[in-house]
Protein backbone atom coordinates (compact mmCIF):
# COMPACT_ATOMS: atom_id res chain seq x y z
CA UNK A 1 0.00 0.00 0.00
CA UNK A 2 2.84 2.56 0.80
CA UNK A 3 4.24 1.53 -3.35
CA UNK A 4 1.02 2.68 -4.37
CA UNK A 5 0.98 6.19 -2.48
CA UNK A 6 4.29 6.89 -3.72
CA UNK A 7 2.86 6.58 -7.72
CA UNK A 8 0.32 8.58 -6.98
CA UNK A 9 2.89 11.02 -5.74
CA UNK A 10 5.11 10.85 -8.73
CA UNK A 11 2.57 10.83 -11.34
CA UNK A 12 1.16 14.28 -9.51
CA UNK A 13 5.01 15.74 -9.79
CA UNK A 14 4.62 14.49 -13.36
CA UNK A 15 1.39 16.14 -14.17
CA UNK A 16 2.22 19.23 -12.21
CA UNK A 17 5.45 19.52 -14.67
CA UNK A 18 3.36 18.90 -17.85
CA UNK A 19 1.23 22.07 -16.87
CA UNK A 20 3.83 24.27 -15.68
CA UNK A 21 5.53 23.28 -19.47
CA UNK A 22 2.17 23.90 -21.29
CA UNK A 23 1.51 27.56 -19.44
CA UNK A 24 5.02 28.62 -19.87
CA UNK A 25 4.96 28.11 -23.51
CA UNK A 26 1.01 29.75 -23.43
CA UNK A 27 2.82 32.75 -22.00
CA UNK A 28 5.77 32.66 -24.41
CA UNK A 29 3.58 32.59 -27.69
CA UNK A 30 1.14 35.25 -25.59
CA UNK A 31 4.43 37.26 -25.41
CA UNK A 32 5.50 36.98 -28.79
CA UNK A 33 2.14 38.09 -30.07
CA UNK A 34 1.95 41.23 -27.56
CA UNK A 35 5.84 42.08 -29.34
CA UNK A 36 4.26 41.79 -32.79
CA UNK A 37 1.40 44.06 -32.06
CA UNK A 38 3.10 46.64 -30.19
CA UNK A 39 5.56 46.58 -33.20
CA UNK A 40 3.20 47.27 -35.58
CA UNK A 41 2.13 50.66 -34.09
Amino acid sequence: NENFGYKNCSEGVLNFGKIRYLVSIKMEQMFVQYKDETNLS
